[in-house]
């Protein structure tokens, strides 16, 4: 649910603008995506406590991707950890 929400934002952000994301607009959506997994755990009460745990580990190996500064993103992060899908959703592989 959250995966097929992210893609479709990504996707029609992009297909509004008519071009590519630049790279500092992809390292501050991970930054804003992270945050929002780790901070707003607590949201997804109704599921149980393996997703919920998948969804912050999520957050955090998506925090740790952002790297200090967008020069410095760490992408690999995202597939190693088995998030590849942020980084499909990102078209940066």
């Amino acid at each position: 649910m959250i995966k097929d929400f992210m893609k479709s934002l990504i996707t029609a952000f992009q297909d509004a603008v008519g071009y590519p994301l630049s790279r500092y607009f992809k390292r501050r959506l991970l930054l804003c995506h992270g945050r929002e997994l780790v901070h707003d755990v607590s949201l997804y009460k109704d599921y149980d406590e393996d997703v919920r745990r998948k969804l912050c580990r999520t957050g955090i190996v998506t925090l740790r991707a952002v790297g200090p500064n967008e020069a410095e993103m760490k992408l690999h992060h995202l597939d190693d950890e088995g998030d590849g899908w942020v980084l499909q959703a990102l078209q940066l592989a």
